[in-house]
């Protein structure tokens, strides 16, 4: 399936909000906090990949099929420098609908307002998905989302006691650029937060849009992100990175959400 592809003049576009800052490995190298850890689980060999995608589709296993059989809808992070809070932030309302929970809509300014003290400025999703397993994720209904949130005033004890609902207790950090780990996460059912640097942005890669593999080598992936602009972007707020575009720098995917 090829839906809306991502294009350079899609990438340029000045009337949406990005703000990644590059995740420095020097710093902050893979597992560099105590709550994370490396990609630990076994490689889908390449060899079988192309099988499991077709059975993944056929079974309506993809995060676009949940998506659209629990009506979740992209977030909005307006014209906020918050979309690293937003990736990640969206990958964990998918990780609670995949627990069989009722997925309810989040607020990536929840957490990238307490991480820049109401500051509307850029970072990377690991940075993020670190508050997350600290504290949780804050409604929407608690806390709204993109501009409107950047109000002190929502910030009390009561908002983040029910946060805790939304909390990660397990989340793996990805080699930058390892499409391998990333397909093994996509045909596992897995969303991945994942910052471009090529983008200036981060986004919620969530399926494969397609995927041709020959004598071992991969010829071709096209990977299918959920923006955080609305779902009046792209197709209701998906679109195709093709190619060279696919090649992350940074990425996150939460295991387990507390209840």
């Amino acid at each position: 399936m090829v839906g809306f592809v991502v294009t350079d003049a899609e990438i340029e576009n000045p009337q949406f909000g990005r703000g990644l800052v590059e995740r420095d490995f020097s710093v902050h190298p893979l597992g560099w906090c105590e709550a994370v850890r490396g990609f630990d689980i076994p490689l889908i060999p390449r060899d079988e990949m192309m099988a499991r995608w077709d059975m993944q589709k056929k079974q309506r296993g993809c995060n676009r099929d949940l998506m659209r059989a629990k009506n979740i809808q992209p977030l909005n992070q307006d014209r906020t420098k918050y979309c690293w809070a937003y990736s990640s932030t969206f990958a964990t309302m998918m990780a609670v609908a995949r627990s069989g929970r009722r997925c309810e809509p989040l607020s990536g300014t929840s957490i990238a307002c307490k991480i820049k003290n109401f500051r509307n400025q850029g970072g990377w999703c690991t940075k993020s998905m670190e508050y997350i397993t600290e504290h949780g994720v804050c409604r929407i209904a608690d806390w709204p989302q993109g501009m409107a949130g950047l109000r002190r005033d929502i910030d009390t004890p009561g908002v983040w006691k029910r946060a805790k609902r939304f909390r990660v207790t397990e989340w793996m950090d990805l080699e930058p650029g390892n499409i391998d780990q990333l397909i093994t996460c996509l045909l596992l059912g897995l969303p991945v937060a994942t910052d471009y640097n090529w983008w200036g942005h981060s986004v919620c890669t969530a399926d494969i849009a397609d995927l041709q593999i020959r004598g071992g080598k991969i010829t071709t992936f096209d990977s299918e992100c959920v923006n955080s602009w609305g779902s009046g972007w792209g197709d209701n707020g998906r679109g195709v990175l093709r190619g060279r575009k696919t090649l992350f720098n940074s990425a996150v995917v939460p295991m387990v959400v507390v209840g």
